[in-house]
């Protein structure tokens, strides 16, 4: 059971730079889990990509992680990498390159 008392009293309680901090860690958590579930990544996939030990991948797709702009350079690097390799199996629209038209 969700206890929304313990957690309104939490959220309360933070304020300025950690509220900021915090919202930042819960943003990350959001996006690495939608590359991980948009890509059907894998335990092994995340940890290469994001250079992170295998003991500390729980934390990492938790939010529960000192995330550096690295961590940010390299997630947006994935998603950028990953939908270019989507588009190159589905191309949206084909064109013909012939000049005899």
């Amino acid at each position: 059971m969700i206890d929304t008392k313990k957690i309104g009293l939490f959220l309360k309680s933070v304020e300025g730079a950690d509220y900021l901090y915090m919202r930042h860690c819960m943003d990350m958590r959001n996006s690495i889990n939608d590359l991980i579930k948009r890509n059907d990544l894998t335990k092994k996939d995340v940890c290469e990509r994001f250079k992170i030990k295998p003991a500390k991948y729980n934390d990492y797709i938790k939010g529960n992680y000192n995330y550096s702009c690295m961590d940010m350079a390299c997630l947006n690097a994935a998603f950028m990498e990953l939908e270019i390799e989507k588009l190159k199996e589905k191309v949206p629209i084909q064109v013909d390159g012939s000049a005899d038209r």
